[in-house]
């Protein structure tokens, strides 16, 4: 059927130029090579035009073209005889010649064409054409003939076009397609080029194009079509992998649409490569339209998946110096592995194979492989195992042996003070990394003294014979250039002052890069806008540079919920309500409840920043708790009011007062005698302590390096201070306190992180310490291996009441387990205690553990499983305690 179906279209192809052919008079043309006019015109130009002529005059089939050349002298006269030029045509029984000149002008070139048809006179008729260039003058040649055949060979026009058969198929859609129009020169060649471009719209069975001739000379052109049928529905067959609905989102054939081909053939395409991203790489697709009345049809994808391929082997060719196991390392595809259906290893997809083989040589280029080649990757799929070959050529490996800085120098800078800064150093194997490392920080340090146009260009002299390489820097500082306007833009609700105050920067200063990307870290971590752009144009002065900052806003208002389970306080819920930029002044406004097992908590905040336009911070903050401690149960509730200011450097201060009530109610009859007790020592009864209200007043300074709030590997964290109790209240204390954390990056993307945190509670004067305040560790957050509560001094009941004073420590190490699940292993150790000073020195009663765990951040939140043993247990202690946290939002 379908070899029927392609002979007949090439019938169709082949017969309206077949029908008028035999009605066409055969035109001798004579066309000789194009004088030249001006020093700039090449000799070869002027046959090229020529034969560019007769190439588009003989697709008229009606024509045959004879070369000049050989009678060039009777064109090569100032002025040229038609006369002569008619003998000449006798002679070979040409019935029009062509002549003409090309002219160099200060704008382009220019061409005059005389064309000679001797049965109309011996006046030639003048044709001409201009254009930019050359190639262009060539390209119009197209349009030339068509004046020609018009005008000399008398080529009819066309005039009126109908479509017929088009019941679906816009008119404007089939129009666009074909070039043939209305008042344009009717072309019997250009009939087959037409109707395969309707052809290659897909949407027809059968195309046909009538010519007939009209009275006025005209020929109108008639476009019979036989519309191939709408599709009613999609059906698709043999997919398991893939969804029905999978597939029907990606395809561009869609329901009610006229069935193409040529869109089916790339909707197969597209499943395939959908196939290929699931890991099945020979899938057999093929599709069935069947007819249904009314000219409608049902499409019908059958797909045989075949099964499912996994990398299996990844070779390498040709390297010689650094072994497979080595240069896979660099690879982001990766052999199946045992834990292949976690970690991803074994998937494959053809996508990556550009973006792997430029691992390969950036990485041959970190190992001073210079001039390496790696070629494309070859993949064979067989039996569901795909094999990946990277063929390579390694080279010679270089070694730097001198590196220099030429050039311009900054004032109070010298050149070995530069040397030392490079990280590209003599007798070391070249990598590429450092030398743009170097190129970005020598910029840099120009950019920062001003100089905004730097430009440092490395220079490598290689020696092949001795496979050894000297690197110069040539450095350009150009002119300083000054700040001068500093725009803002896209701030619809952010008010301009709360953008100003994050700039680095103020109109009159000299560039300095440092600052513009510390403008760009504070504006994107305002966490007001979804992007920030700091855009440079030229100022109103040479040395003047204009800094545009455009921002797209985006909401900063929340409603989140959460659940979550800790061993501490079991499962637990919260609901969080934020507005981080109200009023478009930056003001942080909080509402949140938490809620668990043991704890009920409601609070409510607002956060000033830049307060007065300052550089002041203010806080308020209320909020009412119900805890079930331990023993007993806690209600409170209360109000602060904080200010803090920056200091120096990232150091900050902060102060504050606080007003808080505390009822507690509910004690374990056991736990209530050391209640009471503990008061008894100091003369007063628990009762008075049962409901009591807390002035406080309070001082802390902190400051914080860490290069990531969420995952740091570098950098600490300090903050310590204290907070007095009084003023008018039921109690009087202070609290002293203290913490310090610093985190390195070691080995294999491990992270060390140790903490010190340390507190002491102080009477002021006769007043009791609330036992309630007393300090006790234990648990996930302190020390693992206890439970929380377990650390303390004890009483007569063997009750922990707390002490005054705490000290501990932890340290830990984390390391990835499965990277690409964000599973990361933790072994720790943690020491401390808490007691009392009057009492028990701290090292009496260390106590301390160590275990191991595994912190997750799952698509629930975060993880941590942890188990700690204890070092030193006393008789009849437990060996260690589980601790178990998570928290999710959604």
């Amino acid at each position: 059927m379908k070899i029927l179906q392609a002979m007949v279209a090439a019938l169709v192809l082949c017969f309206p130029i077949a029908a008028w052919s035999q009605q066409a008079k055969l035109h001798k043309i004579l066309i000789f090579p194009f004088k030249l006019a001006g020093p700039e015109v090449s000799d070869n130009y002027s046959a090229e035009l020529a034969a560019a002529l007769g190439s588009e005059l003989a697709r008229e089939g009606d024509v045959e073209v004879i070369s000049g050349q050989t009678f060039i002298s009777a064109v090569q006269e100032k002025k040229v005889d038609p006369a002569r030029i008619t003998r000449i045509m006798s002679r070979i029984d040409a019935n029009i010649a062509i002549w003409g000149t090309v002219t160099k002008l200060e704008s382009g070139y220019s061409l005059e064409l005389n064309v000679l048809n001797p049965p109309k006179g011996l006046k030639p008729r003048l044709f001409t054409a201009t254009a930019k260039d050359m190639q262009e003058l060539i390209s119009g040649m197209k349009e030339v003939s068509g004046e020609i055949g018009n005008v000399v060979l008398n080529r009819p026009k066309i005039g009126e076009i109908k479509i017929e058969g088009n019941n679906r198929i816009q008119r404007d859609a089939i129009l666009s397609k074909i070039e043939m129009k209305p008042g344009t020169t009717f072309r019997r060649s250009a009939l087959g080029d037409e109707i395969r471009e309707l052809y290659s719209m897909g949407y027809f069975d059968d195309v046909r194009i009538q010519a007939d001739e009209t009275p006025k000379g005209e020929v109108d052109l008639t476009i019979v079509l036989k519309e191939r049928p709408s599709i009613k529905n999609i059906e698709i067959e043999g997919t398991s992998v893939l969804s029905k609905d999978e597939i029907l989102d990606q395809i561009k054939t869609k329901s009610l649409t006229v069935a193409s081909t040529e869109k089916i053939h790339e909707d197969i395409n597209k499943i395939k490569k959908m196939y290929e991203k699931k890991g099945y790489y020979q899938p057999k697709i093929d599709y069935e339209i069947k007819e249904l009345s009314r000219n409608e049809a049902q499409l019908i994808f059958k797909i045989n998946e075949g099964e499912k391929s996994y990398l299996t082997d990844i070779k390498f060719e040709g390297n010689k110096k650094i072994s497979d196991d080595e240069l896979k390392k660099a690879l982001s595809l990766k052999e199946k592995s045992w834990f292949w259906f976690v970690d991803d290893s074994g998937t494959f997809t053809r996508e990556k194979l550009e973006e792997n083989r430029l691992r390969v040589m950036q990485y041959y280029m970190e190992k001073g492989f210079v001039n390496v080649q790696v070629g494309a990757p070859e993949v064979d799929i067989r039996d569901g195992k795909v094999t990946l070959t990277i063929p390579v050529r390694e080279g010679n490996r270089y070694q730097v042996r001198e590196v220099n800085i030429d050039g311009d120098i900054l004032e109070g800078q010298t050149k070995e003070e530069l040397l030392q800064k490079l990280g590209v150093k003599p007798k070391t194997w070249f990598q590429r990394s450092l030398v743009a490392e170097d190129i970005k920080n020598l910029t840099r340090i120009y950019n920062n003294a001003g100089y905004a146009y730097a430009d440092v260009e490395p220079r490598q002299k290689i020696n092949d014979e001795h496979e050894f390489l000297d690197i110069t820097y040539k450095i350009t500082k150009g002119n300083p250039v000054r700040i001068g306007r500093v725009d803002i833009h896209g701030n619809e609700r952010t008010r301009d002052k709360v953008i100003r105050r994050q700039l680095d920067m103020s109109e009159g200063e000299l560039y300095n890069a440092d600052k513009f990307e510390a403008t760009k870290n504070r504006l994107e971590g305002s966490e007001f806008f979804e992007a920030v752009k700091l855009k440079t144009t030229p100022g109103s002065k040479p040395d003047e540079m204009n800094v545009d900052v455009e921002v797209i806003e985006k909401k900063t208002g929340s409603l989140t919920a959460g659940l979550g389970y800790s061993s501490q306080d079991g499962a637990m819920g919260n609901v969080n309500l934020q507005e981080k930029n109200l009023l478009g002044l930056g003001i942080v406004a909080n509402a949140k409840t938490n809620i668990s097992g043991r704890r009920t908590t409601y609070e409510g905040s607002i956060t000033y920043p830049w307060m007065f336009d300052t550089q002041m911070t203010g806080s308020l903050r209320g909020y009412k708790n119900m805890n079930k401690e331990t023993n007993f149960f806690r209600e409170s509730d209360g109000f602060s009011a904080h200010l803090g200011f920056p200091i120096y450097g990232s150091w900050g201060m902060t102060t504050g007062i606080a007003r808080d009530s505390n009822k507690l109610s509910g004690f374990e009859p056991v736990f209530a005698r050391s209640v009471v007790d503990y008061y008894k020592r100091y003369g007063v009864t628990a009762q008075k302590y049962m409901n009591i209200s807390e002035n406080s007043v309070s001082l802390g300074f902190a400051r914080d390096t860490r290069n990531n709030s969420v995952i740091p590997t570098g950098g600490s964290r300090v903050n310590f201070g204290s907070r007095f109790s009084g003023f008018g209240g039921d109690v009087s204390f202070a609290n002293y306190y203290g913490e310090a954390t610093y985190y390195h990056a070691l080995y294999w993307k491990s992270i060390f992180k140790v903490r010190a945190s340390g507190s002491m509670l102080s009477e002021l004067g006769a007043e009791p310490i609330p036992f309630d305040r007393r300090i006790v560790l234990g648990g996930i957050n302190s020390i693992r291996g206890y439970r929380y509560g377990d650390i303390g001094p004890k009483d007569v009941y063997k009750n922990v009441i707390g002490g005054d004073r705490a000290l501990y420590c932890n340290l830990e190490i984390f390391f990835p387990v499965i990277e690409q699940l964000k599973l990361n292993g933790v072994v720790f150790a943690d020491a401390g205690n808490a007691w009392n000073v009057s009492e028990s020195p701290f090292f009496t009663t260390l106590k301390a553990g160590a275990g191991l765990g595994i912190r997750w951040v799952s698509p629930m939140g975060p993880v941590r499983l942890e188990y700690g043993w204890k070092l030193a247990p006393e008789k009849g202690e437990d060996p260690g305690a589980f601790a178990f946290s998570m928290g999710a939002l959604f």
